[in-house]
């Protein structure tokens, strides 16, 4: 004896006319505080801010970055740079070939404006953020066997 099997399957039409005013009420519950014309504002003056600093120059696009004003909230990692910076020292100490490398870089990176001296007291009390750094090594490279590698993301207490 063979059982049958049955699929059932259901579907329902409504006829009528869709009451757009009720959904539009819905989403603007859903999305209650998300797009507050506040950050509306923000993020059109930041648009502005952004075409007024994009070019097409030479078949290309260019613009600058978009930098908060507010530096203060930075925390103050001069500790941390300075010590990755004796670590590198002694690095450099164990293996001159390596220093000799990353002095040009860096003197290269200076003369480009890539990098720039900070001349701090021993108080630590310069502002702004020092990016810590550190060496790449690789020797099977054909062109460029040391390179510099900034730490942009180090975290510090505070």
């Amino acid at each position: 004896m063979t059982r049958e099997r049955f699929q059932v399957n259901y579907l329902s039409v409504v006829d009528g006319k869709m009451d757009y005013d009720k959904i539009n009420e819905f989403c603007e519950l859903e999305n209650m505080g998300i797009n507050s014309q506040e950050n509306i504002n923000l993020e059109m003056q930041i648009l502005e801010k952004f075409e007024e600093k994009t070019t097409y120059t030479n078949g290309r696009y260019e613009t600058k970055l978009l930098w908060k004003d507010d530096q203060s909230r930075l925390n103050n990692n001069y500790e941390i740079a300075k010590k990755r910076l004796f670590n590198l020292n002694d690095k450099f100490k164990r293996d001159k070939n390596l220093y000799l490398n990353y002095k040009e870089i860096i003197q290269q990176q200076l003369k480009d404006g890539i990098v720039e001296y900070a001349n701090c007291e021993p108080n630590n009390t310069c502002p702004g953020y020092f990016m810590p750094h550190h060496a790449v090594i690789r020797e099977q490279k054909e062109t460029t066997k040391v390179r510099i590698c900034f730490d942009a993301s180090s975290k510090s207490k505070g």
